[in-house]
């Protein structure tokens, strides 16, 4: 049985309140909540927020709060993942997790990447949008060198590459017997730019409505 979950914690330090705040007329959460909804049926959400759990009780999820010990800064997805999952009395073969901060994920989005999962037979299947501009021979890490950048070249003749956009992933339940997500065998599922927006600050926020209202 697929499970799905969204985590959903209060205190965002660079967006507050985000996954209640307004976006084109309904609360951030509004939008992966009822698109997870129409996909998979049984939705759970975890929060350390009454608040948060409230309202997404009121769109048909089911509340798992967490304890406040998993909602800090340092908290992972990886070990607040492993509470909701001890939570839910029920047998589970994957995990569906969805971002409440990608507003653009949409129901085929989600049915798509659990097929591609299941087909691949991945560990964990995670979504990705190409990213030309993230290419090693564009970027420069830390601490690094610049050897990278000599090997640069026209787009047309560069290898594609990708980078997470942190809207969706589906994972074996065992995949959380390890000591991170990306153990295994790791499958990609590319989803389009326009719907790759991750909400992190406030020019996050003013994109994403600003898309809505032109596109909607």
């Amino acid at each position: 049985m697929n499970c799905c979950i969204i985590l959903a914690r209060a205190n965002s330090k660079r967006v507050p309140g985000k996954h209640l705040r307004d976006l084109s007329g309904h609360p951030l959460l509004y939008y992966t909540a009822t698109q997870a909804k129409r996909a998979l049926g049984s939705v759970y959400l975890s929060s350390d927020s009454q608040e948060i759990l409230d309202y997404g009780s009121s769109l048909g999820l089911i509340p798992i709060l967490r304890p406040e010990s998993l909602a800090q800064d340092d908290t992972s997805s990886f070990e607040t993942l492993k509470h909701a999952l001890s939570e839910i009395k029920q047998e589970i073969t994957n995990i569906v997790l969805i971002n409440s901060c990608c507003p653009f994920t949409t129901e085929h989005h989600i049915r798509q990447i659990v097929i591609l999962h299941e087909l691949q037979k991945n560990d964990i299947t995670v979504s990705v949008v190409e990213s030309p501009e993230s290419h090693p021979a564009k970027i420069f890490v830390e601490g690094g060198n610049f050897d990278n950048w000599k090997e640069n070249k026209e787009y047309g003749l560069m290898k594609k590459v990708w980078r997470r956009n942190a809207a969706l992933y589906v994972m074996k339940k065992e995949v959380l017997l390890g000591s991170n997500f990306y153990e295994g065998k790791i499958g990609l599922y590319e989803m389009p730019k326009l719907c790759s927006y991750d909400i992190n600050n406030e020019e996050d926020m003013f994109l994403c409505e600003l898309i809505m209202r032109n596109t909607v």
